[in-house]
This record gives structure tokens, C-alpha cells and sequence, in this order.
């Protein structure tokens, strides 16, 4: 396979009509496009396979360990190739105190590398196939700046964002959706990576009991959203969340006096939705063995989790998305350098003396779970 490229760019600030830009040290237009392959297929992966768990079965009077199909191999697998156009523009002010780097960017993606869920019918649950055409659609941005600069003090920092939105063009079935394998729901005109499953809007409450009744469900089970409202929860009614996020940022400060150095990074991820296993951990049908809820009761009507019974065990799927978004403190690290006045006599040219922590705060509106 071949894939060709292209690239541009003008320094505008070599320009003579620049010449009497002083604060300008570098003025660049970027202009890109090409073609990239990706065949990150691991090893045997196109190839028929067997799940790893082994399943006892007696044949003939004996018993032995078998194991079930897991994946089916599919020999037709081909290239996944991405065709991506880019417009940049670098930017450097006074003396590189102050540096800019802008990046927009569109691609499309064709022969999309994915599990595709069989029918009931089929022996094997999932097979590796070139599902279709997918589109990104992205902007970044990084900014770089020496904030404070003096013989013993200095402050730099660094920003960078990143967003991205991705959709789905064209399935190979021909078909709209596939949404056989709901972890990994393929729908045409939403984005590639999707869970696909019902909406929890809280429980029932006692006020809501007549309107509860329609959906054969009573006070204290989960309200599952009726999305065009006949009465009837169906697939109609299920909805897909977005795996990705909305975007991406970080932010990089260091802060020196003299030999001490205090740095640190902040990062954030905004507006994925996750499957978070605590929620479906809670089984209203058990007395032991289930996580600390807030659990609906008659004097708690607002809770997010169903009373205890039978009733609500249908339902729970739904309660498991979350919105993961998080700030988290990645690392804080205070270093001192000691002098070499003083370690040169040992010696020794440089000893630097420091403590870090990592990832030791972080906020999101996930409980005992880091969402990253």
C-alpha cells in the first residue's frame, strides 16, 4: 500500500516587508495533507478464536475443559486509511518569550478498523471487519510563555488545548445503525465511539404512582426516559452517550528562585460518559454484598438508586452512565539544586533534591474512582 503526502508553509516573517517587525521572531502558515494507514490489528486477531475461560462439559462419562468461541476471523480485513488536511499557524514573539502554535484539522476516515456484533443466530458474538467511513473534524492550540524572567527568578508556563468531534458516514452493512453491540454502538450521522442503552431520570416517586402504573413499574423503581412518550419503553427509547470527550486541556507552570524549583501540571478531560461499574454494583435484590447508596425509600423519594426488591433489577443497566469529566492535579514537584560550590569539593558537578506527588488531587463527580 502507498500513501502519499503534501506539505506547505510560508515564513511570512522572513519577508522583507517584516523587517521592521522586531517583536516578531517567527510568523509561519502551515499547510498539510496525506494519507495514513493503520493496520493496528494485534497479532492472530483476523484469525478465528476461542474465549480463554475454560467451561466444563462431560462427554462420554468424563469430564473436560472447553473452552467457548469468542471472536470470529475474517480474512478479508483490509487497511484502515485516514486522509487528513491540516492548517497551522506558529507564532514566536520577543525572543521566544511568548510562543503560539494554532492547528486545525479535518480528516476522513475509510475502511473504519472495528468489532462488528453477529447475529443471535451465529456461533461467535463479534467479529474484527472494516465497518465504514468515519469524518474527525478537530482544532488544538498550544501556548508556551516565559511569564518572568530575571537573573534569579523564573516563572514559564504552558497551555495546550485540544477538541474533536467525530461521526459516522457510512456503514459497509449499508444500514443506518449497528447497534448490536451496545458498548460499542456504530449509528450513521453520531459519533464512532458510543455506548448505546436506556436513560435513568431518578424513581418513581409516591405523587408519580397512576403515571408509574402505565409502565407496569411502581414507586421506588427507576424512571426509565420515555423518549417519545407512547407509554412504552423499547429500543425507540434507548439513546447513545459519547464516549469522547468535548475537550481536552493542560497546563504546565515552574516556578525557580535561585537553586528551588516548584512545578507542577494541571489536566482536564470535559464531557465523556463512562460505564461506571459502582452503580450497577448495587443489587436491590440482595441484603449483603452491594456498595453504600442512596437508595429510594418513602422519606428519600429523591434518590438516585431504586428501593430494594425485585421490581427494579431490569432497570439497572441504565443507572451505570456517567459523566467522567475531571480537573486533576497530575503532579506537583518542589526540587532544589544544591550548589556547586558546596557538592564540587565531594566531587560531585550536580545533586538535585526533591519530592513529588502524583495525581494527588482530583475532582470530578465520581466517588471512589479515578475517571481517567
Amino acid at each position: 500500500a502507498s500513501f502519499p503526502s503534501l506539505a506547505a508553509a510560508w515564513v511570512i516573517s522572513e519577508e522583507s516587508f517584516m523587517d521592521g517587525v522586531q517583536a516578531v521572531d517567527l510568523l509561519k502558515l502551515r499547510l498539510s495533507w496525506g494519507i495514513a494507514g493503520n493496520s493496528s490489528v494485534d497479532p492472530y486477531m483476523t484469525k478465528t478464536r476461542l474465549g480463554s475461560t475454560l467451561v466444563p462439559y462431560t462427554f462420554g462419562g468424563t469430564l473436560y475443559n472447553g473452552m467457548l468461541p469468542a471472536v470470529l476471523g475474517n480474512p478479508d480485513v483490509t487497511w484502515e486509511t485516514t486522509a487528513t488536511y491540516d492548517a497551522g499557524i506558529d507564532l514566536s514573539l520577543w525572543k521566544e518569550r511568548l510562543s503560539l502554535v494554532l492547528d486545525a484539522y479535518y480528516s476522513r476516515t475509510s475502511d473504519l478498523l472495528l468489532y462488528k456484533g453477529l447475529p443471535a443466530t451465529s456461533v461467535y458474538p463479534q467479529v474484527l471487519a472494516n465497518v465504514g467511513e468515519t469524518e474527525n473534524i478537530g482544532f488544538e492550540a498550544s501556548v508556551s510563555a516565559r511569564v518572568i524572567e530575571t537573573t534569579d527568578f523564573l516563572w514559564s508556563s504552558d497551555f495546550t488545548f485540544s477538541t474533536n468531534r467525530d461521526r459516522i458516514l457510512a456503514l459497509a452493512s449499508g444500514e443506518d445503525r449497528d447497534v448490536s453491540v451496545p458498548e460499542n454502538a456504530l449509528v450513521v450521522g453520531e459519533p464512532v465511539r458510543a455506548f448505546y442503552n436506556y436513560e435513568a431520570n431518578g424513581c418513581w416517586t409516591i405523587a408519580e404512582a397512576e403515571m408509574a402504573a402505565y409502565y407496569n413499574r411502581v414507586p421506588g423503581d427507576i424512571k426509565i426516559v420515555d423518549v417519545n412518550n407512547d407509554t412504552l419503553i423499547n429500543d425507540l427509547d434507548k439513546r447513545l452517550y459519547n464516549k469522547s470527550p468535548q475537550f481536552i486541556f493542560s497546563w504546565n507552570n515552574s516556578i525557580s528562585y535561585k537553586g528551588i524549583t516548584l512545578s507542577g501540571q494541571l489536566f482536564a478531560r470535559v464531557g465523556q460518559w463512562i460505564q461506571y461499574d459502582y452503580n450497577t454494583a448495587y443489587k436491590p435484590t440482595e441484603q449483603d454484598g452491594s456498595p453504600d447508596v442512596d437508595f429510594w425509600t418513602p422519606e428519600n423519594q429523591d434518590a438516585k438508586f431504586p428501593r430494594p426488591g425485585i421490581a427494579s433489577q431490569n432497570d439497572m443497566p441504565a443507572l451505570a452512565f456517567e459523566k467522567a469529566s475531571f480537573l486533576k492535579l497530575r503532579e506537583v514537584t518542589l526540587a532544589y539544586n544544591l550548589p556547586r560550590s558546596l557538592i564540587s569539593r565531594a566531587g560531585i558537578s550536580n545533586l538535585r533534591i526533591y519530592g513529588s506527588l502524583q495525581n494527588y488531587f482530583t475532582f470530578s463527580n465520581l466517588d471512589n474512582y479515578d475517571p481517567e
